[in-house]
């Protein structure tokens, strides 16, 4: 029996805006698709069936004694049986490594499926993958099963299958480009496992330490292999129900990643996932699971954060009622208000889900059901950000399914993000399980908030950050920037910012009796996301004054930030 599978659960989540260097305030920045358009093209076909058969319950899972001690930071030779042929079949593929992380997670999975006949649930196989240091999301796994008389040997077993699992892996591997692999046969009883893993890896660790330093925190050091990245974060998971940004290094700039994550002190075990947006792209992607732990024992066996007893949903409303009900329950541990459910948006996004999970849906259309869902086009109000989610899982079980989804750091921070008021929730559930893509929305500043000394602070930050990542000296902070403020007002009241930059522009070079320069640019979502502009990147010393205001262009669901910037070297 052949089946393969990617691992790891749709999980994507907006948490930064585009920006331009554009004058016209009045247009809005974003382009998110026109949800009557997206309507259109989902009623030309309705998928019968979204989700898999319901799996079955998944027996206890505790990973062996034999583990790496750190996700693996290079090749390793693998001596069992099956790991001396994907060795020789890695040899001859340029990019192709056999794993300890790989071959770990392959061996684990082997002794599961052998042992028990079928494939561990999704977030158990997430745990033990996240443990044995395969910690990509780009991870698939292939089972071929066996049966054989008991009575004969493992090693005659082996005989027999070794040229067909030879045939079967260089398969799996033609045009797969570079990755890290594993492979592993198990048996118990008749009853045989060959499994593979194939990792490929956008982000390559140099340096883990899954156990916390003196300070209490995990460091992750690596390299992106993606080019197009423009900011990257690191969540961990706090407690049972909360999650934190991990710090990341202010001296190491892009592809290059370092970051420390805080380990809550009465924490066994927490997951992290690093996640990064591209240029040109609102939607984040996962590029790394791991997990932290207090020594090797804290992390054998896979326990699910736990969310309330048992609850089953029949049907989307119920589904929808039970997860707004435990959210607010979880939130309310962390004197955190309830989220308002986003009915309107619920509704006109409830038979996109349908369509989200089908087997058969292409990526362009996924992105498109999530953009559109992420705009927010029916949610009350300017949206200044959102974070958005989603995940199927075999089980009807509201309790273990969001559960298993908050397991997951960047999830989690989809329910319990403290600036998000309102939660979307578009559904399907059937007999085989529940499919839910999750957003939710953090309100924009009132319709003509000034600027306030929080947002200069916060550009200044992320102009600081930038510069220190590069080498370069921190910019010197120009105090007072009233006047700036006075400029950008005008500019909501109907000024054109071209002039209105100009003229601030010349009051400055009176004032610092300096040359000042210019600029002006609209973002949105965070500034601490902010693409600095190579003006402000160059050596030598940099005296800046920034300023914006928040508003909504007509008819666009978000708000986004107008922002002024002058400088002097």
């Amino acid at each position: 029996m052949w089946r393969g599978i990617p691992l790891i659960a749709a999980c994507i989540a907006a948490c930064g805006g585009p920006q331009d260097g554009g004058s016209a305030p009045a247009t809005s920045i974003f382009d998110f698709p026109d949800a009557d358009a997206l309507q259109a093209e989902l009623a030309e076909s309705a998928p019968p069936r979204a989700l898999f058969p319901a799996a079955p319950e998944g027996a206890a899972w505790e990973v062996s004694d034999d583990l790496p001690a750190a996700p693996a930071l290079a090749g390793h030779e693998l001596t069992t049986p099956a790991g001396l042929l994907v060795n020789s079949v890695a040899g001859r593929l340029p990019g192709v490594v056999a794993s300890a992380g790989a071959g770990c997670h392959a061996r684990e999975l082997a002794r599961y499926v052998a042992a028990t006949g079928q494939r561990p649930p999704m977030g158990r196989e997430r745990f033990v993958a996240a443990r044995c240091g395969a910690v990509s999301t780009r991870i698939t796994t292939l089972i071929h099963e066996t049966s054989d008389p008991e009575s004969v040997s493992d090693a005659d077993v082996w005989a027999a299958h070794e040229g067909p699992a030879r045939r079967w892996v260089e398969g799996a591997l033609v045009g797969v480009g570079d990755a890290l692999i594993g492979l592993h046969f198990a048996r118990a009883g008749g009853r045989g496992a060959l499994a593979l893993v194939v990792e490929q890896p956008e982000l390559v660790l140099r340096e883990v330490r899954p156990e916390p330093d003196g300070s209490g925190a995990v460091v992750i050091r690596g390299r992106l292999l993606v080019e197009d990245a423009r900011h990257v974060e690191a969540l961990i998971n706090v407690g049972d129900h909360g999650v934190r940004e991990c710090e990341a290094a202010r001296n190491v700039a892009l592809p290059e990643v370092a970051f420390r994550c805080a380990m809550d002190p009465a924490d066994e075990v927490a997951g992290i996932d690093v996640g990064l947006l591209r240029e040109g792209r609102f939607l984040a992607q996962g590029v790394a699971t791991l997990l932290a732990r207090r020594g090797a024992d804290a992390a054998r066996r896979h326990r699910p954060t736990a969310v309330g007893p048992t609850a089953r949903a029949t049907n989307p409303g119920e589904l929808q009622r039970l997860v707004l009900a435990r959210v607010a329950e979880l939130r309310r541990e962390f004197g955190l208000g309830p989220l308002v459910h986003a009915e309107a948006e619920t509704r006109a996004l409830e038979p996109a889900a349908r369509h989200y999970f089908w087997s058969g849906a292409s990526d362009e259309l996924r992105d498109q059901i999530a953009l559109t869902m992420l705009a927010g086009w029916e949610v009350p109000g300017a949206i200044r950000d959102a974070r958005l989610t989603a995940s199927a899982m075999g089980t009807t079980d509201v309790a273990e399914w969001l559960g298993i989804a908050m397991d997951r750091p960047s999830m989690r921070a989809v329910f319990m993000d403290p600036e998000a008021r309102y939660l979307a929730i578009a559904s399907v559930v059937e007999a085989g399980g529940i499919g839910a893509i999750v957003t939710s929305y953090e309100d924009a500043p009132p319709a003509g908030a000034p600027a306030t000394a929080a947002t200069a602070t916060a550009l200044l930050d992320r102009i600081t950050e930038v510069r220190v990542a590069r080498g370069l000296e921190p910019p010197t902070e120009v105090r007072d920037p009233s006047a700036l403020v006075r400029e950008l007002e005008r500019v909501r009241e109907g000024k054109d910012p071209g002039r209105a930059l100009e003229a601030a522009m010349a009051r400055a070079a009176r004032e610092w009796n300096h040359a000042v320069g210019g600029l002006t640019l609209r973002t949105g979502g965070r500034l601490d996301t902010l693409q600095v502009p190579e003006e402000l990147l160059q050596p030598g010393p940099l005296y800046v004054q920034a300023a914006a205001i928040f508003h909504q262009a007509p008819g666009a669901p978000w708000g986004q930030y107008l922002v002024f910037m002058l400088h002097a070297r």
